[in-house]
């Protein structure tokens, strides 16, 4: 069974799922959005004296999209989003490792071409969250029919509209942004598993120990490096600038900084990745334990 499964049909499979648990979601939003509104022409049915002269309305897809990300189940995805990319992204090349195949790929070429060629493909699953996102956008806009977010902020909802509202003038731009940002950490969520790939046997154990390590990266730099520079500053944007999670909903932070930020995880991870694999001997040893 495990024979048939490679990294390619787990990312058609992944991005399959997250595009109907989107779908899904949307449909449920329709109907929510649908309940609201004959909800207040009963209201008015049984008022008639408050002419309340109500007119069916939709939000700007923006807007759609946003409420889908923060406020609908799809803001689970955030929460397992390393294990989601982590999975596919090592699986082929953890029993690569681990079955000595890439011994025998060594044979016809040399290490650094075998392991450049290897870890390249690693990568491939950085494009599941961008594309489930397009998708996302996609199908909002088939919902609502607008680009029109002046009209959500002046008449509708205001300042308490789901996208940030300082980004309003930018709005293409900040979801340009937005996806690019989940894409480049995806990038590094995988980084960090391809540097515990050499370290154990089990492909359930490397993707815990990533997970894991993720987890006290996002801990100790919202936390403590976060709180610490606010202290320092008295600047409250500190607070959320280095949390990862604010990736999905850009509450009070940078959306510049933010960029600037995962290109500069991005980057120190794969420099560590170059060292974790640079020593054939060392690569070989530990993958023979």
């Amino acid at each position: 069974m495990l024979e048939k499964i490679n990294q390619r049909r787990l990312v058609v499979f992944i991005i399959l799922i997250l595009c109907l648990f989107s779908i899904i979601q949307l449909l449920l939003y329709i109907n929510n959005w649908n309940t609201m509104y004959n909800n207040a022409l009963e209201i008015q049915k049984l008022h008639p004296e408050h002419n309340l002269n109500l007119v069916y309305f939709k939000l700007d897809t923006y807007n759609v999209f946003m409420d889908l990300m923060i406020n609908s189940r799809l803001n689970i995805i955030q929460l397992i989003l390393p294990i989601i990319l982590i999975i596919p992204a090592i699986f082929d090349l953890h029993y690569l490792l681990k079955s000595g195949v890439f011994k025998d790929l060594m044979i016809r070429s040399s290490y650094k071409k075998v392991m450049v060629k290897e870890i390249i493909k690693c990568y491939l699953p950085c494009i599941v969250i961008p594309v489930f996102l397009v998708f996302t956008f996609f199908i909002s806009y088939l919902f609502s029919g607008s680009f029109d977010i002046q009209h959500t902020y002046n008449d509708i909802l205001g300042k308490s509209m789901n996208f940030p509202w300082e980004y309003k003038d930018f709005s293409l731009e900040f979801i340009l942004l937005f996806i690019f940002n989940l894409g480049v950490v995806g990038f590094f969520f995988i980084n960090v598993s391809l540097l515990f790939i050499n370290k154990s046997k089990n492909l359930l154990l490397t993707v815990l120990f990533s997970f894991l390590t993720i987890m006290a990266y996002q801990i100790v730099s919202e936390v403590f490096i976060g709180n610490l520079l606010y202290d320092v500053t008295g600047n409250i944007l500190f607070k959320n600038l280095f949390s990862l999670y604010n990736l999905w909903i850009y509450d009070g932070t940078n959306l510049l900084f933010t960029t600037l930020y995962v290109l500069g995880l991005a980057v120190v991870s794969t420099i560590l990745v170059y060292f974790n694999f640079r020593n054939r001997e060392r690569v070989v040893i530990l993958n023979e334990k």
